[in-house]
């Protein structure tokens, strides 16, 4: 297992520095800015916001900008990602909480960041990880499907990313010093090649070790041997 481990983390940063997508909030450093990018992200397409996202960044932000952005303008701003009365509420509330309770500026840590109105334990993550490059989990659908199919792993809970097997799992193996690299790589080989739907399993680099290929292929064989 322990060699598993080290070989899916190290094949995930190989893949990701050649096949990496380019989204205009990835090179931001700015914590509120990153912030702003995970609720824009929420339920909707990442390449509809990267169209957005420059506009949006220098209009709103910062959470000056956003409490001095009249509601209905905000919402004619978010408007083509869909939910955008939603987000709009979200993202003024959040800009008003962060000016009076934190002086306009993100805080460092969990506690403080999950008092943010809207944010949940993954943003929250998400803002110590690429803005503050902390070692953190960052639970997803994409992140739990991976390791479902490659170690074979398995929850009996109805909300899988509340399962503690897979917050600890990955605190394990979470890189060090290529920790923002790392989740990227894994959003993207999501999307690439270990997707929800019609997997390129014969092009992963993984699949050496992967359970699920090898769960595949061998069904596959005994397909082929059967109709023999």
């Amino acid at each position: 297992m322990e060699k598993n481990k080290e070989f899916f983390v190290a094949e995930i940063l190989k893949w990701y520095e050649k096949n990496k997508e380019f989204y205009p909030w990835r090179s931001e450093n700015d914590p509120f800015k990153i912030l702003l990018s995970e609720i824009l992200l929420r339920k909707t397409d990442r390449k509809k916001v990267a169209i957005l996202y420059p506009q949006i960044s220098e209009y709103i932000g910062s959470p000056i900008k956003i409490v001095n952005t009249d509601l209905k303008k905000l919402e004619e701003f978010l408007k083509p990602l869909g939910l955008y009365k939603e987000r709009a509420r979200q993202l003024k509330q959040a800009a008003e909480f962060i000016l009076n309770q934190f002086n306009g500026r993100i805080p460092e840590n969990l506690n403080d960041l999950l008092k943010i109105p809207g944010v949940g334990r993954y943003t929250a993550n998400a803002v110590l990880c690429f803005a503050h490059k902390k070692r953190v989990p960052l639970i997803d659908a994409n992140l739990i499907r991976i390791l479902k199919r490659y170690f074979n792993l398995t929850s009996n809970k109805s909300r899988e990313r509340d399962d503690r097997l897979f917050w600890e799992f990955i605190s394990d193996i979470i890189p060090p010093d290529h920790t923002k690299e790392f989740y990227y790589g894994i959003l993207d080989f999501s999307n690439q090649i270990c997707r929800a739907k019609n997997p390129k399993c014969s092009n992963c680099p993984l699949n050496s070790y992967c359970s699920y290929y090898k769960i595949n292929s061998e069904n596959f064989n005994k397909k082929i041997l059967i109709k023999k």
